[in-house]
C-alpha cells in the first residue's frame, strides 16, 4: 500500500517583500511550486491514499477566490474532495476510498457546523472511510464511530 500524506500547503502565503520577473510575490511563488512538486510526486507514485491535513490556504480570504464568508468553509470543503478526487485520478487510482479532514469546523456557528456535517452525510457512500479530527465535542454524536484521545 503506497500512501501520501502532506500539509499545511498555505496556498497565497506571501510574507516577503521581493516581487519575481512574473510580477508574483516570490514566496508565494516558492509556496506553489512546492505544491506543485506535491502533485507531481502523487502523479509519479500512483499512492493508494492522499491525505492532506491542515491548511489548505494561508488566509482566510483567499485572494484568488471570491466567495463569501458564509460558503468560503465550504467551498474550501468541496475543494479538498475535489482535489483528493482530481490527484487520484492523475495518479492512475480507480477511486479515493479514504478521506481525512484535520479541523474542518474551525469557528463556524451551529449552523455552519451542521451544513458542514450534512455534506460529509452527503458524500459518505462514495468512500470507504471518512476521518475527522475535530476538538468539537458535542459533534461526536452524530458520527457512528468516534476515537477519543
Amino acid at each position: 500500500m503506497k500512501l501520501i500524506h502532506f500539509s499545511d500547503t498555505h496556498l497565497g502565503f506571501n510574507d516577503l517583500d521581493i516581487i519575481n520577473e512574473q510580477g508574483i510575490n516570490q514566496r508565494e511563488a516558492d509556496v506553489y511550486d512546492a505544491f506543485m512538486q506535491v502533485i507531481e510526486q502523487i502523479k509519479a507514485i500512483k499512492p493508494d491514499y492522499i491525505i492532506h491535513t491542515g491548511d489548505l490556504f494561508h488566509r482566510t480570504h483567499p485572494s484568488n477566490f471570491t466567495f463569501t464568508k458564509y460558503t468560503q468553509d465550504l467551498a474550501n470543503l468541496v475543494l479538498r474532495i475535489a482535489i483528493s478526487k482530481t490527484l487520484s485520478e492523475l495518479s492512475g487510482a480507480n477511486s479515493v476510498g479514504f478521506l481525512a479532514f484535520d479541523e474542518v469546523f474551525g469557528s463556524q456557528d451551529e449552523n455552519r457546523r451542521m451544513e458542514i456535517l450534512e455534506v460529509f452525510h452527503t458524500i459518505k457512500e462514495q468512500y470507504r472511510q471518512i476521518f475527522l479530527i475535530s476538538h468539537e465535542m458535542e459533534i461526536k454524536e452524530i458520527f457512528e464511530r468516534v476515537v477519543e484521545l
